[in-house]
C-alpha cells in the first residue's frame, strides 16, 4: 500500500519507495528503544506558477531534498519518515521554493501527528516538559516551544475576563539575589490577573494601567502585607479602594521585628560574655602556669578559672536554649499545648504497640517531644524581654481576630497604650507601633472586608512547585504563562461572609 491519506498514519501524498528499516537505540541510563524508519517520497504535483513572481510555467526542478520527521511513538517504537522532496528553480526570477510536504508540522521536523501526540500529553498529562520529551524520545526545546505556542494562542494578552471586586497583591521570589516580582490574583476564584517582575510602586502603576480604569472602577478592597509601595500606589491613583492588611503579616511582622531582634541581641549578648570569658580564662591560665604549686597566687587563680568556667558552662546553656527556641517563641501557647498532647498520644501508641510486648521501635519510628510549652516557659523566665514581647504578641493575636470593627478599634487602642509603656525596656516597639498607627485603616477595613492573603499564599505555593518540577525556568515569559494557566485549573468560589 503506497496511499497513507486516509488512515491513522495521516500521511497524505506519501508514497513508499523501499521497506521500513529497523534498528535500536541505546540511552544513556541502559535502556533502549527500537526506531522503524519508513521510505517514500511526497508526491504533490508540480506548481504551475512561480510563488514569487507567479510567472506560469517557469518552474523546473533543480535537486532533490531529503528530510526525516518524527511521526509517532507507540509502545517502545519511534515511528519515523524519511521522505524525498523537490526543489523548484523559476526561470524568470531566478528563485527557489520546495515542493509542499501536506503533513509536515511548521517549524519542527515532526509530522502532525507527532505534534498531536506532544499537545496531547501536555493537555492531559502532569509530566513535565522533560518528563514528556523523554517519553516521546524527543528534545525538551520542541515540547518547550509548542506548549508555549499553545499558551500564548490561549491567553493571547493575559488580561482578566471578568470584574473581580476583590483582589490582593503581593511579591514572590522570582530568581536568587533578591530578585521579585509582584502578582495579583483575584481572591474570589485565586485567578492571577497581572504579572510583572519588581515590586515597586510602578508594578501596582503597570497593572492598572494594563486593566484600564474601567475595571478598577468595580474594585472594592485589595489585601496585601505591610508593603509602604504597594500601599502608596494604591492611595494615588484609587483612593476609592479598601487597603486591607492581612491579619497573618502583621503578627509575622511583629515576630520579625520584635520577637526574632530580641532574641537575636540576646544571643548576640551572650556571645560577648562568652567571648570576653574565654580571654579571661587564656589571661588566666598565661600567668597560672609558671607559678609553683601549691602557693596562694596559684590557688586564688584556679578558684577563678572555677568560677569562669561554671559561668562559661551557664552562658552557653543558655545561649543553646535561645538557639533552639525560635519556634517556639513564635508559636502561641494553646498550639504547643496541643502540640504536647499529640505527642503523648503518639508515643503512648508506640508504647503500647511495641515497647509493652518487648519489640524495639521499627525503622523511621520514633518518640516525639512532649516539652514544647516547658521549653516556651524556661526560655520566657531567664529573659524579662522576651517574656513581655511574647505576651504582647499574644495580646494582638487576640485584638485582630474579632470582625467587629468597634470593638477592633478598641481593642487596637488598647493595645497600642500598653504597647508603650514598654517601648523604654523594648526600643523596638516604637517603630512598630508608628507603622501600626500610619496603617490603623488598613487594619480596621479587616472587619468591614474580611478578606486576607491566604489564597494568594496558596499561589504563591503554586508558583514554587511550578517551578521545581521544571528544575527552574530559563524563560521568564514561558514561566508566567505556566503560572498563569495553573492558576485556571481549579476555579475557586470564595464568597465574604
Amino acid at each position: 500500500m503506497t496511499d497513507y491519506t486516509n488512515t491513522s498514519l495521516e500521511l497524505p501524498y506519501f508514497e513508499t519507495t523501499k521497506f521500513p528499516k529497523k534498528e535500536i537505540k541505546n540511552e544513556p541510563d541502559g535502556s533502549w528503544y527500537k526506531v522503524e524508519t519508513m521510505y517514500g517520497r511526497i508526491t504533490t504535483e508540480k506548481p504551475t506558477a512561480c510563488p514569487h513572481c507567479n510567472e506560469a510555467h517557469s518552474v523546473e526542478i533543480n535537486q532533490h531534498l531529503f528530510a526525516t520527521l518524527k511521526h509517532l511513538y507507540l509502545g517502545n517504537v519511534l515511528l519515523c519518515i524519511h521522505i524525498e522532496y523537490l526543489q523548484y528553480w523559476c526561470t524568470q526570477c531566478s528563485r527557489t521554493c520546495i515542493q509542499e510536504i501536506p503533513f509536515k508540522q511548521k517549524e519542527h521536523f515532526i509530522t502532525k501527528a507527532y505534534y498531536n501526540q506532544i499537545v496531547g500529553l501536555l493537555g492531559k498529562s502532569k509530566a513535565s516538559i522533560a518528563g514528556i520529551a523523554a517519553s516521546l524520545k524527543t528534545s525538551w526545546k520542541i515540547v518547550k516551544n509548542i506548549d508555549k505556542k499553545q499558551l500564548k494562542e490561549k491567553y493571547p494578552d493575559l488580561k482578566p475576563t471578568h470584574y473581580s471586586p476583590y483582589i490582593a497583591v503581593d511579591e514572590f521570589s522570582l530568581h536568587k539575589g533578591h530578585r521579585y516580582a509582584t502578582v495579583v490574583i483575584d481572591w474570589q476564584t485565586g485567578e492571577i490577573l497581572f504579572l510583572e517582575e519588581g515590586n515597586r510602586e510602578e508594578q501596582l502603576h503597570h497593572f492598572f494601567d494594563h486593566v484600564g480604569r474601567d475595571w478598577m472602577k468595580h474594585v472594592k478592597a485589595i489585601s496585601m502585607d505591610m508593603n509602604a509601595q504597594y500601599n502608596k500606589a494604591i492611595k494615588t491613583r484609587y483612593p476609592h479602594i479598601k487597603i486591607i492588611y492581612d491579619g497573618f503579616h502583621i503578627i509575622r511582622n511583629f515576630n520579625d521585628r520584635i520577637i526574632t531582634e530580641l532574641r537575636r541581641l540576646e544571643q548576640n549578648r551572650l556571645k560577648e560574655q562568652e567571648d570576653e570569658i574565654r580571654q579571661s580564662i587564656k589571661k588566666t591560665r598565661k600567668v597560672c602556669t609558671p607559678l609553683q604549686v601549691g602557693s596562694e597566687k596559684k590557688k586564688e587563680l584556679l578558684q577563678q578559672l572555677h568560677e569562669d568556667y561554671q559561668a562559661l558552662n551557664l552562658i552557653r546553656n543558655d545561649y543553646t536554649k535561645l538557639k533552639h527556641s525560635r519556634f517556639h517563641l513564635l508559636s502561641s501557647r494553646e498550639g504547643l499545648r496541643k502540640k504536647d498532647e499529640v505527642a503523648r498520644e503518639h508515643n503512648r501508641e508506640l508504647n503500647e504497640k511495641y515497647e509493652k510486648k518487648g519489640l524495639s521501635l521499627p525503622p523511621g519510628e520514633r518518640k516525639w517531644s512532649i516539652f514544647n510549652e516547658k521549653k516556651l516557659d524556661t526560655v520566657l523566665t531567664s529573659n524579662e524581654h522576651l517574656n513581655i514581647a511574647f505576651f504582647l504578641g499574644d495580646q494582638l493575636k487576640g485584638a485582630l481576630q474579632t470582625r467587629n470593627i468597634e470593638d477592633l478599634k478598641s481593642g487596637m487602642d488598647q493595645w497600642l497604650a500598653l504597647s508603650k509603656k514598654y517601648e523604654v525596656k523594648i526600643p523596638m516597639l516604637k517603630s512598630f507601633n508608628k507603622m501600626l498607627t500610619t496603617r490603623m485603616d488598613g487594619i480596621l477595613s479587616r472587619a468591614v472586608y474580611p478578606i486576607s492573603n491566604g489564597p494568594l499564599e496558596g499561589v504563591n505555593h503554586m508558583i514554587k512547585t511550578t517551578r521545581r518540577a521544571a528544575y527552574g525556568y530559563r524563560d521568564q515569559e514561558y514561566f508566567f504563562l505556566k503560572i498563569w494557566d495553573n492558576s485556571r485549573i481549579y476555579i475557586k468560589s470564595r464568597r465574604i461572609a
